[in-house]
């Protein structure tokens, strides 16, 4: 039984790009709980976005692109977000 490329290439990536979220996620969080607390903050920050829209770009059939674009917006949002955490801290 082999896997044919045009049967679930679609599939894959959707599964490879959560993995490589979570395995991230999962290499961060003893760093972060031991580390600053912005640190851990700017972290979640992106684990809420990146969550929200593959929430988002699952629901709605018009919003499907922001599949694509999950990592980036949450890096963009969480670097924002460490300027307002580092002004709250």
């Amino acid at each position: 039984m082999s896997v044919n490329k045009t049967e679930n290439s679609g599939t894959w990536k959707y599964v490879l790009s959560g993995t490589f979220m979570l395995c991230l996620f999962a290499v961060y969080v003893p760093v972060l709980l031991f580390g600053d607390t912005i640190q851990a903050t700017v972290m979640l920050t992106g684990l809420v976005i990146a969550v929200g829209l593959g929430i988002l770009a699952k629901k709605s059939p018009k919003l499907r692109w922001l599949g694509d674009f999950i990592m980036a917006f949450s890096m963009i949002g969480g670097m924002i977000s460490s300027i307002l955490w580092t002004s709250i801290f």
